[in-house]
């Protein structure tokens, strides 16, 4: 009798969708402000000695953290404008994450460049 090996078949699997590229040029067109950084949650007591937070349950809110000369430094972001802090770190981001492929593209241009100028020699 001989063995069978089996092969599992995957479940139908949808690739996911890509988000639609945007350019740098359409990021900064569209005036909508970017913020570098981190969007930071933090929980303190106020002091006052009647207050909850004496008991325990701490004062919340939201702040954009960033370094700037080395110095970190923290931004009170109120909660109506947190979405929109949000939006400006994924501007930031994709800016970023263009300017590496383009420095990536550009640098693998240079290396084909010197190749041929190394052979000319």
């Amino acid at each position: 009798m001989r063995n069978r090996m089996t092969r599992a078949v995957a479940p139908n699997h949808t690739p996911k969708r890509t988000p639609p590229r945007v350019s740098a040029a359409d990021i900064l067109r569209s005036g909508q402000p970017v913020y570098r950084g981190s969007l930071i949650q933090y929980s303190r007591r106020c002091g006052a000695a009647g207050c909850q937070c004496s008991r325990g349950q701490l004062h919340t809110g939201w702040a954009l953290s960033l370094s700037i000369r080395g110095r970190t430094q923290a931004v009170y972001i109120p909660d109506d404008l947190r979405q929109e802090v949000a939006a400006g770190l994924r501007r930031h981001r994709d800016l970023m994450g263009l300017l590496e492929r383009i420095a990536r593209a550009d640098t693998e241009g240079l290396r084909k460049r010197a190749r041929r100028y190394k052979k000319r020699a």
